[in-house]
């Protein structure tokens, strides 16, 4: 018996992930998974990917932030802020509050860059 898998390009892997979770009866935990497989694919494709495939990836994270379902809200504001802290940019704060420490421990949010620390710890993580 000879098992072998074809290459696929980011971009489809991309897609069909994305297509399954726009189905009507896709229900919440399959949304989470995929959730968690685009922040992994992000890693996973940023050598690989071309620019708009992880530009795609990063707002399909985004995308579940304004979601119904709490535990997606908070999956996807936690993996853009450790998307962001591998970029090295540090998270926005969307309430326009000032903190002395927000989640990266950088304060003002915004654009700003991060400290090399969060950045190393969030290529690990």
């Amino acid at each position: 018996v000879t098992i072998s898998f074809m290459g696929l390009d980011p971009a489809s892997v991309v897609s069909t992930v994305e297509d399954v979770t726009k189905r009507h009866t896709c229900p919440a935990e399959v949304k989470e998974t995929a959730l968690t497989a685009f922040a992994k694919l992000s890693d996973r494709f940023a050598g690989a990917a071309d620019g708009e495939t992880a530009a795609k990836l990063h707002e399909l994270v985004k995308a579940h932030g304004a979601s119904h379902s709490l535990e997606l809200q908070l999956r996807s504001c936690e993996y853009d802020a450790l998307l962001n802290a591998v970029k090295g940019v540090a998270s926005s704060k969307s309430n326009g509050e000032e903190s002395k420490d927000d989640m990266l421990g950088v304060s003002g949010g915004g654009s700003s860059a991060v400290s090399g620390e969060v950045q190393a710890a969030a290529k690990e993580a």
